[in-house]
């Protein structure tokens, strides 16, 4: 065997190796990008190959000020854009999302079907606003376990996603954070004694319009059959201008790369 036909053949079977080894969680990272991957727990298997559904966001948190993020006037008019953008991001995926039933379908269906009592945009999801302490054990109960089952029931599948909830956080770049995890204008202020600089408050004033922030959405993944929560985590978008429309929009893109090109 000629060396440098024996040195490809031992390259190739170098980087099976490797590609072998590689866990579920770095094979997820490839799908987004480096900064939410980092974000993400493994996913378990959810759904393969069967239906799902993808219910409407259940609530979204006011900023401090008592204003809305992404530029948006209300909290009614926050869940349906965020609820519009996972819709378009799930349509937007390039496999896969037909085995999605997606939150507009859901809703006319349960509105024709108004003997169920069960209105999509309005469950009983608070009990699952915290993470469960061991999800093997926890059941889902009433009454969201029967709203649940009666939604998945008319879609003909067991698995659902329900986003729990959606909150602004800030978002500080990484080379940007002194060593004790502040920003290095607080750092900076300490070593000047606190004294005001007019010409860097102007500046800091001006940073601040472009202040930086996430879209974080609370998500939980159910196997209603068997009243079992699968997953329960946050996922993030890109950094964005706190009254962008690319908050949500980044967002939802990163769901929809998770849950259906995963």
């Amino acid at each position: 065997m000629k060396p440098v036909r024996a040195f490809r053949m031992l390259a190739a079977a170098a980087m099976l190796a490797a590609a072998a080894m590689l866990p579920a969680a770095a094979m997820l990272a490839a799908a987004v990008t480096p900064l939410a991957a980092q974000q993400l727990d493994p996913i378990p298997t959810f759904a393969p190959g069967g239906n799902a559904v993808l219910l409407p966001v259940q609530s979204v948190k006011p900023l401090p000020t008592g204003a809305w993020p992404g530029g948006v006037r209300s909290h009614g008019q926050a869940r349906k854009t965020v609820t519009a953008e996972l819709t378009f991001a799930f349509q937007e995926a390039e496999e896969g999302s037909s085995t999605w039933a997606l939150p507009p379908e859901i809703i006319d269906v349960m509105d024709r079907n108004p003997i169920l009592h069960v209105d999509p945009e309005h469950l009983a999801y608070q009990s699952l606003l915290d993470k469960p302490k061991n999800l093997r054990r926890y059941q889902v109960y009433e009454p969201l376990h029967g709203q649940l089952r009666a939604i998945a029931a008319m879609f003909d599948t067991r698995h659902v996603a329900l986003p729990l909830a959606v909150w602004y956080e800030p978002y500080v770049p990484p080379d940007l954070m002194g060593e004790d995890g502040g920003a290095e204008s607080d750092r900076e202020a300490e070593s000047a004694g606190g004294r005001e600089d007019p010409a860097a408050a102007e500046g800091d004033s001006a940073a601040s319009e472009e202040t930086l922030g996430r879209a974080v959405l609370l998500l939980t993944l159910i196997d209603i059959r068997r009243s079992e929560v699968l997953w329960h985590g946050e996922v993030r978008g890109d950094p964005a201008p706190i009254d962008s429309s690319a908050l949500f929009a980044t967002l939802a893109e990163r769901v929809a790369a998770w849950l259906v090109l995963y």
